[in-house]
């Protein structure tokens, strides 16, 4: 009685090894795959979108959101590019720079910033305008540190600050 009762479990657990299990672990690759699949078609599905996106956009103002970017294929044309700008923005304002020097470039969230230390002497309402001018322009300008102070004495109508300011310009997404 008890033999053929294990031989019957046997023959079962070897039609499990031999049969069932296999075609489990080929279901478990299989739902791994479809997984995988899932994914790499959303990510292709959102790209698609993007693109669609993209080239529905107006080139002009594709072109005017690009501008927004330091422009220049190595560091010293991304340098020109900051200080023309920032030399534009103090136009603007009738401020003159004292002294102007590039700093070494950062790395911000995968993004390339170049700076510049700028020095200047202006009337308080023209140093309070021309660094808003930097941070709400239409460049990516952004201050990293401002250091004020009394520029001698003068008319109390017209008070005088010597301004440090180091300002960072993003770069362009990169290729990679």
């Amino acid at each position: 009685d008890a033999a053929p009762l294990g031989y019957a479990l046997a023959q079962l657990a070897g039609i499990y090894i031999l049969l069932v299990e296999p075609g489990l672990e080929m279901l478990r690759d299989q739902e791994r795959r479809i997984k995988q699949n899932s994914l790499v078609l959303e990510h292709l599905n959102s790209t698609l979108t993007r693109k669609q996106s993209i080239s529905s956009l107006d080139p002009i103002e594709t072109e005017r959101a690009a501008q927004r970017f330091l422009q220049g294929n190595t560091e010293n044309l991304l340098n020109a590019d900051l200080l023309t700008r920032l030399r534009q923005i103090a136009d603007g304002h009738a401020v003159s720079f004292s002294s102007v020097t590039n700093l070494a470039p950062r790395d911000w969230f995968g993004r390339q910033l170049v700076g510049a230390r700028v020095e200047f002497t202006a009337p308080t309402q023209r140093v309070a305008e021309l660094l808003s001018s930097i941070e709400d322009g239409p460049s990516f300008l952004f201050i990293r540190s401002v250091k004020l102070a009394t520029a001698g004495e003068s008319d109390a109508s017209e008070k005088r600050l010597g301004v440090s300011i180091e300002v960072y310009g993003v770069t362009r997404w990169s290729k990679g």
